[in-house]
């Protein structure tokens, strides 16, 4: 009893070591993995807004917070999820401030990191070592993902996009899949999954080829059982469609109960098919594809994640076809996962770094197996020469650290760490524009700009006197699609939207009126207030010409109007455009 007793407690001791390590080692990690996302990607006074979709999604949560509702009082055409994020972000910060929004991304990367670490580790143990977890696989995983969700153009990869809440929604979705599938007690987990693939959706449209992808494995796993043709196969992929559609429900219910469920569904979905989408021919379609056939292509700037997920696709797709049902196992949902992504990410046929967030948590675990996968089969290669296993995991290692440091080299000037003390770059017609508004304006006053420049709105903290903060609605120009001098856009020009206009600039006439179309901003040199007549009489019955601002040049860039007294009521009716 004496001899036993001091035994048994340095077991106790032993064993509860290696939990204890195990946790400091992860806490180690991921303030390290803190620290790497900081040095990548903290705000700075470098550019305040990244990306001109920041200024939109700032503009609508400032006015969800203010009463409003998205799509009928702030107009745009993305999901509400990001607009929602947004909102709860200056809920504690205060509108518009967008160094709340970079930070709230970068706790939302790091917590898509914790996130791919729990996923890879308990994949890592199922399929590379057979039993328990495998944190090596979940930490390389967390790395690229912290890595890869930076390396490309800064305006793609810094700033808060919609594309962002797929990464961590999608994920949620196909990790409770996988545990469902794993364990084979599906219950709640298949409708808590699709319900995150319905919140990924509500984020953005193309997410629906992450949940196409997700319900194909389903199906597929179910044949592999032999019971594909079966009620217990009905009921499973009932239960995660019906996760799927009742967080489109209680979305739709929300703007139902607010009086703008029309809208919602006209901007969200009827507005991207049969203009923003439609716009681009199914040839382009099919040749975005194709990564090397753009000069730059996020994967091509990530060519350790190119040649992983190329490889693995390849693996997945032989093995389909020489085993058929018995290849059906958690490499191929992380292919599909992936294939689904890529599609969605492509599909508009533009070549936007932002799109393709939508693939890098699939990229991310492909990867990181398929390097563990390789540095656990080194061991095996020979017997008799024992130098052959490290001369090969010493080539893996030099390949892995050259495909992370190969494009933060080539990004490094976005670094946030080589930026800091750097003074912030001057636009100096945007910044004179800013200081006029701000010195002529009440912070409760609205003001209304003509053009593509929403960024003025949320620097100049001045809340739009209309619903549309950028009036593209009101041209039908798509950007950087029919922007070239002599496109008629008018057929893209949203139905009553200039009635709406003008109804709402009457009834809270702006206390300026900007005119970005004299600098050409965003190609609005084609859109000159004389095209549009309603608009043109509107502002020369009420509004004078007080300031011309220049650029940098000295070239006419914004005109600004203020209002004259003894102005009119109701603006004249005229056609829409010349």
């Amino acid at each position: 009893m004496t001899t036993a007793t001091p035994t048994a407690d340095r077991s106790g001791d032993r064993s509860g070591a290696a939990p204890r390590r195990s946790r400091a080692a992860r806490w180690l990690f991921f303030v390290a993995l803190f620290v790497l996302l900081c040095a990548l990607r903290m705000p700075l006074a470098d550019r305040p807004i990244r990306d001109v979709d920041e200024a939109v999604s700032s503009i609508i949560a400032t006015e969800w917070l203010a009463g409003g509702v998205p799509y009928r009082d702030a107009i745009d055409q993305r999901g509400p999820v990001t607009y929602l994020l947004y909102a709860a972000t200056f809920l504690v910060a205060g509108d518009h401030d967008m160094d709340a929004v970079h930070w709230a991304l970068l706790a939302l990367i790091l917590g898509g990191c914790v996130l791919l670490y729990r996923f890879g580790a308990e994949l890592g143990g199922w399929l590379v070592r057979g039993e328990g977890d495998d944190p090596a696989t979940g930490y390389l995983a967390a790395l690229l993902l912290a890595v890869s969700s930076y390396t490309y153009r800064r305006s793609q990869m810094l700033a808060f996009h919609t594309e962002w809440p797929i990464l961590i929604a999608s994920t949620l979705g196909v990790w409770l899949l996988w545990r469902a599938v794993r364990s084979g007690r599906f219950g709640w987990r298949l409708p808590l999954s699709g319900f995150a693939f319905g919140v990924a959706f509500l984020a953005k449209q193309p997410a629906v080829f992450d949940a196409l992808a997700a319900g194909l494995f389903l199906l597929a796993w179910q044949a592999r059982q032999g019971r594909f043709l079966s009620v217990e196969t009905l009921t499973r992929a009932a239960g995660m469609a019906g996760g799927f559609f009742l967080a489109l429900a209680l979305c739709a219910t929300y703007f139902l109960a607010h009086g703008a469920l029309g809208d919602f569904l006209y901007y969200f979905w009827t507005y991207n098919v049969e203009h923003y989408t439609a716009v681009v021919p199914m040839t382009e379609r099919l040749a975005a594809l194709d990564p090397f056939g753009h000069r730059r292509h996020y994967l091509t700037a990530n060519p350790l994640l190119l040649v992983a997920t190329a490889a693995v696709l390849v693996r997945a797709i032989t093995q389909w076809l020489a085993r058929g049902r018995e290849s059906v196992d958690s490499r191929l949902l992380l292919a599909l996962w992936f294939a689904g992504a890529y599609l969605g990410a492509s599909f508009s046929g533009r070549n936007f770094g932002h799109y393709f967030i939508q693939i890098i948590a699939p990229a991310c675990l492909i990867a990181a197996l398929w390097i563990r996968e390789l540095w656990l089969r080194s061991v095996t290669l020979s017997a008799t020469r024992p130098w052959l296993p490290i001369a090969v995991r010493a080539l893996l290692v030099a390949v892995v650290i050259g495909g992370l440091l190969q494009p933060l080299h080539r990004y490094r000037r976005d670094m946030a760490l080589f930026t800091l003390g750097e003074p912030a770059p001057q636009k100096v017609a945007q910044d004179a524009l800013v200081e006029l508004v701000v010195e002529r304006t009440d912070p409760d006053e609205r003001i209304f700009v003509w053009g593509y420049n929403p960024e003025i709105y949320v620097l100049a903290h001045r809340r739009p006197a209309s619903r549309y903060s950028n009036t593209n609605y009101l041209t039908g120009m798509l950007p950087w699609e029919n922007h070239r001098p002599g496109v008629d856009t008018s057929e893209h020009i949203v139905p009553g939207a200039w009635d709406i206009l003008l109804e709402e600039l009457s009834a809270r006439p702006p206390a300026l009126l900007i005119d970005t179309s004299v600098g050409d901003h965003r190609y609005y040199g084609k859109y000159p207030l004389s095209e549009f007549p309603r608009l043109e009489r509107y502002v020369a019955e009420r509004y004078t010409l007080d300031t011309t601002i220049a650029d940098d040049r000295g070239r006419p860039y914004y005109d600004v109007y203020q209002p004259v007294v003894g102005r009119l009521d109701q603006p004249a009716r005229h056609p829409d455009r010349k």
